[in-house]
């Protein structure tokens, strides 16, 4: 196992106090942060927490002429009942706190109905996110950005692209 950087692992633990809105690391944080500076696992456990973290959010989505919300049941699972039509098209996404980044949204890019997109708090979205939302332009009517600390006035620019 390859030894962990200190520029990696100092990447994370700004990453983590940027998203968290603290002016300064945590002791949690910057006690992993020493750790990784003599063992060569830390990055492994700061990427298990992190894993951990998004398994815990809670996301919902809403399809096009559907009233109802498709949410996870108690086990953290969907059901795929909708997935019976193939022709299915989302027209409501909630990823408030979720870690969806600019790469994951690749993920809803074929969703041309998509018309309301909630990004509330998620700590991943920044200005390169933004710049990717054009292709939602002729559809998304609502896009609620609120809380979140990675984007800048610059990065805002990018969304008058959308109608």
């Amino acid at each position: 196992m390859k030894r962990c950087s200190a520029h990696t692992c100092a990447a994370v633990a700004v990453r983590r106090a940027l998203s968290s809105g603290a002016a300064t690391p945590s002791v949690y944080t910057r006690f992993l942060l020493k750790l990784s500076h003599y063992f060569y696992d830390v990055e492994n456990i700061l990427d298990w927490n992190n894993w951990l973290r998004s398994q815990g959010v809670i996301h919902k989505n809403r399809f096009a002429g559907q009233s109802e919300w498709f949410r996870p049941d108690s086990r953290g699972r969907f059901s795929y009942d909708f997935m019976s039509t193939p022709d299915a098209k989302i027209e409501e996404v909630d990823l408030s706190g979720t870690l969806i980044n600019h790469n994951g949204l690749e993920n809803l890019v074929k969703q041309n109905k998509l018309q309301t997109l909630s990004l509330r708090g998620c700590p991943e979205v920044d200005d390169w996110f933004l710049a990717r939302l054009h292709v939602f332009g002729e559809s998304l009517v609502e896009l609620d950005l609120s809380h979140c600390s990675r984007i800048t006035v610059g990065g805002l620019a990018a969304l008058q692209n959308l109608r």
